[in-house]
This record gives C-alpha cells, sequence and structure tokens, in this order.
C-alpha cells in the first residue's frame, strides 16, 4: 500500500507536539510517502504507539497487518496492536504487557506461553492456540474467544466480562479472581481453578466443570442448566438465584455455600452441603441421595418429589416443602421441621431422633420402622405415626 502523509495533515488535525516532533525524525520537509510495509506498522506499534493511534484515528495509515508473521520471544510491551491483524501469527513467548490490542483479528494464532499482563484483549480469538497463555491482570472484556485453546492459560484477576467463551478448552487455566460477568460460556471445558471468580449473570448451559475449583467463586444469577459439575469444589460459593436445572453436582462440594432463590432440579448424589445456605431455592425433584446436608438450612426451600434417600439431614432446618419427597433411611436426627410439608413424603426407616416436628403436616406419609423416639409432636402427629407403624415408644408431646 502506497502512503502520503503531510505534516500539514497532522497540524490541521490538531496532532500534539510530541507526537509533531516524532513525525519530523523520519519524515523529509514534512512529508513521509512510500510503500507502508509490515514492518512500518511494527516499528510504529512499538516505537511510536501513541503516533499510531493518531495517524489511525485519522485513516491517514491501516491496522497492521501481521498475518501469518513470526514474532516469537518479540518485545511487544505497551505495543498499540489495535485492529491489528494477526491471524496465524506466531506470537509464542511474546511480551504483550501493557498492549492494546482491542479489535485484533487473532484467529488461528499460536499464543502459547505469550505474556499477556494488563493487555486489552477485546479481540478475535476464534480457534487460537493459547496453552499456556499468561493473561494476568488483563481486560478481555467482550473478547471473541469460541472455540480458544485456553489450557494452562493464567487468566487470574482477568477481566473477562461479556466474553464469548463458548466451546472454549480453558482446562488446568488459573482464573483465580477473574471477572466472568455476564460471559457466555455454553459448552465450554472449565475443568480450572476459579477461586473468588465473579461469574454473576453468566451463561454455563452444558459447560464442563468437572473437579473445578470454584472456591468462594460469585455464581450469582448464573445459568448452569445442564453443566457437568461433578466433584467441583464449590465451598462457600454464592449460587444466589442460579439456574441449576439438570446440572450434574455428583459428589460436588457445596459447604458453606449459597443457594438462595436457586433453581436446583439436578442431579446432587452424594454431593457435600454441609452448612449450606438453601433458603427458598427450588429444589422440586432434585436428586439428592446419599448427600451430605448436615447443618443445612432449607427454609421456606422447595423439595416437592425430591429424591432424598439415606441422605445426612442432621441438624438441618427442613422447615420446608417437602410434599411428596422420597426420604427413606434419611438421617433427619436432631433436624427442625417444624410446619415443614410432609404430605405423601416417604419416611420409612427415617432416623428423626430428636427432631422437632411441631406442627408439620404429616397427612398421607409413610412412617413405617420410622425412629420417633425423642421427637417433639403432638398427641395427633404421635397416634398417626403408630398407625403408620413408627416407633415413637419415647415421643415427648409438643
Amino acid at each position: 500500500m502506497y502512503l502520503c502523509i503531510t505534516r500539514d495533515d497532522l497540524v490541521r488535525a490538531g496532532t500534539s507536539r510530541a507526537n509533531l516532533a516524532l513525525f519530523d525524525t523520519f519524515s523529509t520537509r514534512g512529508v513521509w510517502e512510500g510503500k507502508w510495509t509490515r514492518l512500518h506498522a511494527v516499528w510504529l506499534a512499538v516505537g511510536a504507539p501513541s503516533l499510531g493511534q493518531w495517524l489511525r484515528a485519522l485513516k491517514l495509515i491501516p491496522g497492521a497487518d501481521l498475518r501469518d508473521v513470526d514474532l516469537r520471544r518479540t518485545d511487544l510491551r505497551r505495543a498499540d496492536l489495535t485492529l491489528a491483524d494477526l491471524r496465524r501469527a506466531d506470537l509464542r513467548e511474546a511480551d504483550l504487557s501493557d498492549t492494546s490490542m482491542a479489535g485484533a483479528d487473532l484467529r488461528g494464532s499460536i499464543l502459547g506461553s505469550a505474556i499477556m499482563r494488563r493487555t486489552n484483549l477485546s479481540a478475535q480469538l476464534i480457534g487460537a492456540s493459547t496453552a499456556g497463555l499468561a493473561v494476568k491482570k488483563a481486560h478481555v472484556r467482550r473478547a471473541d474467544l469460541r472455540g480458544a485453546v485456553l489450557t494452562g492459560a493464567d487468566l487470574n484477576l482477568a477481566d473477562l466480562r461479556r466474553a464469548d467463551l463458548r466451546e472454549a478448552d480453558l482446562t488446568d487455566a488459573y482464573m483465580a479472581g477473574a471477572d466472568l460477568r455476564d460471559a457466555l460460556m455454553g459448552r465450554a471445558r472449565l475443568s480450572a481453578d476459579l477461586s473468588g471468580a465473579d461469574m454473576s449473570g453468566a451463561v454455563l448451559r452444558d459447560a464442563h466443570l468437572r473437579r473445578a475449583i470454584l472456591l468462594r467463586t460469585v455464581l450469582r444469577g448464573a445459568d448452569l442448566s445442564f453443566a457437568d459439575l461433578h466433584h467441583a469444589d464449590l465451598r462457600e460459593a454464592d449460587l444466589s438465584d442460579a439456574i441449576l436445572s439438570g446440572a450434574n453436582l455428583r459428589g460436588a462440594i457445596l459447604r458453606g455455600a449459597v443457594l438462595r432463590r436457586t433453581r436446583l432440579s439436578a442431579d446432587l448424589l452424594g454431593a457435600d452441603l454441609t452448612g449450606a445456605v438453601l433458603r427458598d431455592a427450588h429444589l422440586d425433584r432434585a436428586m439428592m441421595r446419599r448427600a451430605l446436608l448436615t447443618s443445612t438450612d432449607l427454609r421456606n426451600a422447595r423439595l416437592h418429589l425430591a429424591d432424598l434417600r439415606r441422605a445426612d439431614l442432621t441438624g438441618a432446618d427442613l422447615s420446608a416443602d417437602l410434599s411428596g419427597a422420597d426420604l427413606r433411611r434419611a438421617n433427619l436426627v436432631g433436624a427442625c421441621l417444624r410446619s415443614a410439608d410432609l404430605t405423601g413424603a416417604d419416611l420409612r426407616r427415617a432416623d428423626l431422633f430428636g427432631a422437632d416436628l411441631t406442627d408439620a403436616d404429616l397427612t398421607s406419609s409413610s412412617l413405617y420402622r420410622a425412629n420417633l423416639r425423642g421427637t417433639t409432636m403432638s398427641e395427633e402427629q404421635r397416634a398417626y405415626a403408630r398407625s403408620e407403624g413408627a416407633l415413637v415408644e419415647d415421643a415427648a408431646a409438643a
């Protein structure tokens, strides 16, 4: 491409004195003209980024064309690569710290082990290979990362708000403290460290989060429908208002997690929810066999037709809707079931020793061989329990 840039053009456009002085160093009598090459683009991006931004804003130069260029181990710190075409470029081990890459096209590029601290990466990375990428504290807002391979990438504290990470592979990535609010992550592979990350409102439908570390992660209002969270670590995570319909949480650890108003018609077989806050949660038809729910707060939760067979609910607050729930052989020792709706619930062989059934509705519930010794209940409840074959000899009147 042939270009002609004059000093008068820059003066009329209000270019700063510093940029005019820089222009004077390589122009001849106030004029620069010639063929615009990739070398010029790289020099300007690295040596004079502010002038490059100005010239590009005036549409006097195009965005850098660096397609298929070998930039391995290149020092590109603080460079201006805004709108650059870096398709299929090799940037392995390049240092792109503090570089602006807004609008750059990195499709098919190789970014393995590149360093991108505080980099503005609102770019297209569709299908890019980025294994081992270091993007700590990078600005990646609204970036198109669909299908990107980010295995082992360092994304700690990265700003990924509204980024499109659908079908991206983030296996073993480090994303502690990353901001993923409203990001699109459907079908992404996220078996990664997301401790403390903010994923509020993120779309994670069908996402692969097996064994992911989500310690204290904020997932308020996130859509995790049909996500695979098998054995994920969600200790003290905030899942308030999240959607977990159809999600696989088998063996997941949710100790101390907050799930207020969460929709959780999910598979929680063997999940650890010890001390979790599930107030007002939607758990209708949830599969929670053998789940650990010790001291869990389930006040006002909906557990209609939930499968809680052999679940450990010791000391849990179950002042909730348990109508039709399957609680066979469940451990409810010391549980609070005050005003609970247990109509049609199956409590056969459940252990309710020391539980509080004050004002609980036991209509049509099955209590054969249920242990109600030491349970707080009314005479009417005791009579019904006896008629159902429950063990109530030592029950105390409410």
